[in-house]
């Protein structure tokens, strides 16, 4: 078979690490959970160290996502949370309402059909962080995946907490994630029901 991987130009130039991230050996970087973010994708500068954000409503569930790009081999990478506490020392969201994965990337075909044709490296899945799905190699860049549900019953304002990443073969650092809660609840239309839908799945069968 030939086929040829077909690679997406980075938007970002090529990052000059500091001497204190060359150390470290990687660098952790938040990143919208919209956008694609493929083996071969260059953060800003400006992005690295930067805590995650987001807001959500009570009882929403709310994703963020951060990525490591390791200089050197890391290891098992662990990922530690704290509870999201709030900035008036009043509310807290316990971290067991957090989930977290990592981000898996596999081959997707672009063009072509049988032996011949072309092919993308996309991530494509979000798979529990154990064994393989958290380690580093060198060069390598892995997203986490993290999920808040909010309780019905938390209070309005600014939530932080600590998410402690602890590389295997690399010195831990501290990353932020910053939540803002807001004052009201999302209605949910009694007419309409949303699911995933494929079109090889019967009865409904194929647009093709």
């Amino acid at each position: 078979p030939k086929w040829k991987e077909v690679k997406p130009t980075p938007v970002n130039p090529p990052l000059e690490w500091t001497a204190e991230e060359s150390q470290r050996g990687y660098i952790a970087f938040p990143v919208d959970y919209m956008e694609q973010i493929v083996p071969n994708y260059v953060p800003s500068r400006r992005a690295v160290g930067k805590p995650l954000t987001a807001l959500a409503t009570p009882d929403e569930f709310e994703p963020a996502t951060f990525c490591l790009l390791a200089r050197r081999e890391l290891g098992i990478v662990i990922v530690e949370l704290s509870d999201f506490v709030g900035e008036t020392g009043q509310g807290r969201i316990a971290r067991e309402n957090v989930s977290v994965g990592t981000v898996r990337c596999w081959s997707q075909r672009v063009s072509g059909w049988g032996g011949n044709g072309e092919y993308q490296v996309v991530p494509e899945m979000i798979e529990p962080p154990v064994g393989r799905a958290c380690r580093l190699e060198a060069g390598q860049l892995k997203q986490w995946w993290l999920t808040v549900y909010v309780p019905p019953d938390t209070p309005a304002g600014r939530y932080r907490m600590s998410l402690t990443v602890r590389p295997e073969k690399a010195p831990p650092t501290v990353v932020e994630w910053r939540l803002l809660v807001l004052p009201f609840q999302l209605s949910r239309p009694s007419d309409k029901h949303w699911g995933t839908w494929l079109d090889s799945f019967p009865p409904v069968g194929s647009l093709w």
